[in-house]
Order: C-alpha cells, then structure tokens, then sequence
C-alpha cells in the first residue's frame, strides 16, 4: 500500500485542529501557522493547510514580511489560491486596523516602551526604516506611520514629510524610532546628526522631540537616556 504524503485535520485529535483549540483555549494559545492555517482551510494536493502554512512562514522569514505581501507573492505557493490570496490579505488589514485602534489608547511613559511598542516589526527587517510616533499631551500615541526605508545600513530622511505628518495630527510631541539591521543599536554619526537636525527644526515649529530610539537585536538605544540632543 502506497503510504500517504500527507495528513488531513481531520484526522487530527479534536482537541488538536486549530479550530477547536481556539474556540476552547483562545486565539493566543495557537502558533502563528495555525491562525494562517484556519485562514487558508486547505493545503494543496502534496501538503496538507497545516503543512502549507508552516512551508510559508518559514519561506518567507518572519511576520513582518506579512504587512506588505501581496497577491502575486501568496499565489506563488502551491495551493494559495486568488481566493485564498485576497482572504489573507484581507485578515491582515482588519489586523493593522485594530491595532492602529487600539494605539489611540497606548500610553508612552519612557524609552523602553518607545522598543516595547516597535521592535517586534523592526528588529528582523533587512532594511533600516524610520517610523515616527505622534503623541498627544498625555503621552497616548494618536498615529505611527513609516515616513522612510533605505538601504541595509543608512537611510535618508525626508524632513517635509515627517513635520507634516505632526502637523497634520496636531501632536506636540513625537518620537523617532529606526532599526539597525546588524543588530547593533549604536548610533552613527549620520544618526547623531539625523537626531540634533531634527530636534532643532522640531523646536521651531513648536513640536518636542522626545526621543529617538534605535532598534538592534532584542536591545535597543535611546537619545534621551543618554541625554544627547533631546530635551536639552
């Protein structure tokens, strides 16, 4: 008898599938290829949605890969179908919302919650990217927004771009986080000036800038714990 390729859920333990695990345990309590996993229902002809799900992970490195991915990227793998594709996508974005919701409410007190907010979505980029945090008078984040990327070991700032965005959300204070692909969090010169320019012109228009912390492997450094530049 020829042996199976695969496996089915259900020939999974109930207390086993997906499904059940998080209707009983809560959708914490599952891995990240299982919350994909109840996305896509089902695999392909030679893995099955479980095996499938763990076969896209680890392609494509880690979750963060997940907030720009598109159609054509998930349809390149064996069984993520248009449908399955637009599903995807589609969870993903309900996500991002939430959670930008649910910012309205985040408070930043210090440096460590700046890293605490940031990190799991940049510490593993390949590429350095600038985020910034507009805050209102109470500390309570009102939006983040990406304003920048470049290349595995600089990035130019697009000054404009970054005041308008605290204009536009009528914030007085900000934070400036950027990550280090290398894992090392120390500043460059570029990064030192990148922080004392804008400082300076921020002060101008009225708007603080708090910190500027960069994000390394699971570690990070602050501007203002080690009290250059901000809030001079």
């Amino acid at each position: 008898m020829e042996k199976k390729s695969k496996f089915y859920l259900k020939e999974l333990p109930t207390t086993e599938r997906p499904r059940e695990r998080l209707i009983s345990k809560g959708a914490k309590s599952l891995t990240d290829y299982e919350l994909l996993a109840i996305i896509l229902r089902t695999g392909s002809s030679d893995l099955s949605v479980l095996e499938l799900s763990k076969y896209v992970l680890i392609n494509e490195g880690n979750l963060s890969s997940f907030n720009d991915i598109t159609i054509e990227e998930l349809k390149k793998y064996k069984g993520i179908s248009t449908a399955k594709a637009v599903e995807v996508i589609a969870a993903i974005e309900f996500g991002q919302r939430v959670f930008k919701y649910h910012e309205q409410k985040t408070r930043i007190k210090n440096s460590k919650d700046i890293f605490e907010y940031a990190h799991i979505d940049m510490e593993n980029l390949k590429n350095e990217v600038v985020r910034v945090i507009c805050l209102n008078i109470k500390g309570e984040i009102i939006t983040s927004k990406e304003i920048q990327s470049g290349g595995n070991d600089r990035v130019v700032l697009d000054y404009i771009e970054l005041y308008k965005l605290c204009i536009k959300n009528s914030c007085k204070h900000f934070a400036l986080i950027h990550n280090h692909p290398s894992g090392d969090p120390a500043p460059s010169i570029n990064d030192k000036e990148i922080t004392k320019y804008v400082y300076s012109n921020a002060q101008t228009l009225g708007i603080t800038l708090i910190d500027h912390v960069i994000i390394g492997k699971g570690k990070y450094y602050s501007f203002m714990e080690n009290k250059i530049y901000v809030h001079e």
